[in-house]
């Protein structure tokens, strides 16, 4: 389970670098995923 989050979450962050010109929303979801590892990593 922990494995699909990984892996969606890296894809998401790729979608992010590719379609940044085009969706800026995804620079929303950069810095929500961020927010996210950065917590998951303290626990």
């Amino acid at each position: 389970m922990q494995f699909l989050c990984y892996f969606f979450a890296v894809s998401l962050l790729f979608l992010c670098c590719f379609f940044d010109d085009f969706f800026p929303v995804f620079l929303l979801i950069r810095i929500y995923f961020s927010l996210l590892f950065t917590s998951y990593i303290k626990i």
